[in-house]
């Protein structure tokens, strides 16, 4: 039985479609800060979702969104071009959401220029 997970993380790509016979895979990679200062650490997940969901996640998030997941989590070990054996953290991700921040450019307003000379304030 896989261990369910939430997790909060940012998309370290653009999310890819590919096609299969039976529907269609939203592929995707996560990245999940933990700690603070010196003890910060980065946890980096392989994410795949199915279907309608897969499809509109690519449609609307784009690498830098900050998302929250909700799926199974699994582990793979293989061998490294190096030849040592190295593990990765996957997830089938049943739900997903955008956060509030959802990673979006937040723009400044144009500040307006405030008059600081009586001269300025006259109608003539």
């Amino acid at each position: 039985m896989p261990a369910k997970v939430t997790i909060l993380g940012r998309l370290t790509r653009d999310p890819e479609i590919k096609e299969t016979p039976k529907t269609t895979m939203t592929t995707f990679s996560i990245a999940s800060n933990s700690g603070y200062g010196e003890n910060k650490t980065t946890s980096y997940f392989d994410c795949v979702c199915f279907g309608r969901r897969g499809e509109a996640l690519s449609k609307h998030a784009g690498k830098g969104k900050e998302l929250m997941i909700n799926g199974d989590l699994t582990t793979r070990t293989y061998n490294g071009r190096d030849g040592t054996e190295k593990m990765s953290l996957n997830v089938k991700v049943d739900d997903w959401n955008f956060t509030a921040d959802g990673g979006a450019q937040k723009q400044q307003e144009p500040q307006r220029q405030v008059s600081t000379s009586v001269a300025d304030e006259m109608p003539f």
